[in-house]
């Protein structure tokens, strides 16, 4: 029953139908109660504190919400490049630090010391590396870094810190890096 709800929705995603036309829905089986209800939105980003930053985050764009991703289509690039092209696909944001989404705390301290990208080095070492990888192309980098990425996928998902086009710590969603078509 449940997976035929689920493949309900899917048809209407398929089909491309408007959200009004989705629905959320609760089956409980032990009390025969089935509910199908219009589907909560998702919460948006709002400024905010952040502790790591300490300063006032923005979200770029205003409430963007966890649907939302930067989409990065500019084919193979360097890391370079990237770093030069970000600000044009997304509102004139720099990238202040860079390294693969999702990673949990402990794969993340592991890797400290090898990041994407950080402006902000905390060892000459690192300062190295990362000028050692500025001309390489970035799907390079990535994969000597935190591995190859299954063969079947063209796509890279990074996350990171940054600055808006004022100089001011910000927000932005997950960044999908397609380098092959």
């Amino acid at each position: 029953m449940i997976t035929g709800a689920v493949c309900m929705e899917m048809y209407k995603f398929v089909l491309g139908l408007p959200k009004a036309d989705f629905c959320s829905s609760n089956i409980n089986l032990a009390t025969m109660l089935f509910q199908f209800f219009e589907p909560e939105k998702p919460g948006e980003a709002q400024k905010e504190y952040d502790d790591i930053e300490m300063a006032e985050v923005v979200p770029v764009p205003p409430g963007f919400t966890c649907w939302d991703k930067v989409t990065f289509d500019k084919g193979p690039l360097t890391l370079r490049q990237f770093l030069a092209v970000f600000p044009e696909v997304h509102f004139g944001c720099k990238v202040l630090d860079l390294h693969k989404a999702g990673m949990s705390g402990a794969e993340a301290m592991k890797l400290a010391n090898k990041p994407l990208y950080t402006e902000y080095p905390f060892t000459p070492a690192v300062r190295a590396f990362i000028d050692g990888n500025m001309d390489r192309q970035l799907l390079d980098v990535y994969t000597d870094i935190y591995g190859a990425p299954p063969a079947s996928r063209n796509f890279l998902c990074f996350e990171g810190s940054f600055s808006n086009a004022d100089d001011e710590p910000a927000k932005v969603p997950p960044i999908r890096y397609i380098f092959r078509h």
